[in-house]
């Protein structure tokens, strides 16, 4: 699904069990939502997807979340958040 907006997935990552990709309908319109684990470290995933999206924003207080644009123009959102050993990795295309 990520390639299909232009958006990279996270090298070595692996799907979510159950939820490695869907479509939420909002008010806004469509979001499309993929869960990812990795090894590496939160600031590792954000420092990646920052290079990579057009127009990067990181939060200064919540430094584990990215929003930016694919060349398309939609806002992608990552968010890297510790889960026990690992790291999920969840992108928002809207």
């Amino acid at each position: 699904m990520l390639k299909s907006f232009g958006v990279e997935q996270y090298p070595r990552s692996r799907p979510v069990s159950g939820i490695s990709a869907t479509r939420l309908e909002i008010p806004e319109g469509a979001a499309h939502v993929t869960a990812w684990h990795t090894e590496d470290r939160p600031s590792q995933v954000i420092s990646y997807y920052s290079k990579r999206l057009e127009d990067p924003f990181v939060e200064k207080d919540i430094r584990q979340m990215v929003v930016g644009r694919n060349r398309a123009g939609n806002t992608v959102t990552v968010v890297a958040a510790p889960e026990q050993n690992r790291t999920r990795i969840t992108i928002t295309i809207r």
